[in-house]
């Protein structure tokens, strides 16, 4: 793989006679040389953003995103810098990166290809309203439910049910409830109950960084689910999944 002006291009080698790869069937010919009176070959350039896809699937499929609830997360949103955030990334063995967008598309992954990480990661597609379709949700691993009421588990059931009919590999759920400001911990307790009852199975929940969240934590810890907040907050002993704004930073247990 290759980078001019900004863009990725992956090169594709082979002998003159071989026949066209039906993975990307109109390649941009660079050249044609015969080295050493050997074969003649082709050098063919495939643009890596308009096909990754293509690429991660064909070529990498090792890097298609996992689903994990045994980790702490470190999430990012799409920026130009996470190809060095990742190349710095610590490795350890209870913490990995996850890249979160709202768009469902495959540009996660392109990160990940320039930044030579290979140690797996998540990618999350959150603040969704609707569940996705089946080609919408392929490139993730989990999925963020933006709750509208918390008070209507029903909904929340349907999206789940929805989604892990679309989806064919296995995933993780989280329920957003960021834009619920005065959620006190028994709606939460029973909003969890019901679920549970309705057979929702829960990997983290978003809470609003206006409630004191080590409490929350403490409930979500006895149902063994993890907690997504974008506070700078230690939280000892739950499964974390912190959303980094800015600059990486160690927020993890």
């Amino acid at each position: 793989m290759i980078q001019t002006d900004g863009e990725p291009w992956l090169l594709h080698i082979a002998p003159a006679s071989a026949a066209t790869t039906p993975l990307f069937p109109k390649p941009l010919l660079l050249a044609r040389v015969r080295p050493s009176g050997e074969r003649e070959i082709i050098i063919n350039a495939i643009p890596v953003a308009d096909n990754l896809g293509t690429i991660v699937q064909g070529l990498y499929p090792n890097l298609l995103a996992r689903a994990t609830s045994l980790h702490n997360l470190q999430s990012y949103a799409i920026s130009t810098e996470l190809k060095d955030i990742l190349k710095s990334f610590p490795k350890r063995p209870n913490l990995l990166p996850a890249i979160r967008t709202t768009e469902s598309n495959w540009q996660p992954y392109l990160p990940i290809l320039l930044s030579n990480w290979r140690e797996g990661f998540v990618a999350i597609l959150e603040k969704q309203i609707t569940p996705p379709s089946h080609s919408e949700a392929e490139p993730f691993s989990r999925f963020s439910q933006l709750v509208e009421d918390p008070t209507n588990p029903r909904a929340i059931a349907s999206f789940y049910n929805t989604l892990k009919s679309n989806v064919k590999q296995g995933f993780d759920f989280e329920i957003d409830l960021s834009q619920h400001p005065n959620l006190d911990i028994d709606q939460l307790h029973t909003l969890l109950d019901n679920l549970k009852l309705l057979g929702v199975s829960i990997q983290s929940v978003e809470l609003s960084a206006q409630l004191h969240l080590p409490a929350f934590a403490m409930l979500l810890q006895s149902r063994q689910i993890g907690l997504t907040s974008n506070l700078e907050q230690t939280i000892t002993g739950l499964r974390t999944h912190w959303k980094v704004a800015d600059e990486p930073q160690s927020h993890h247990n």
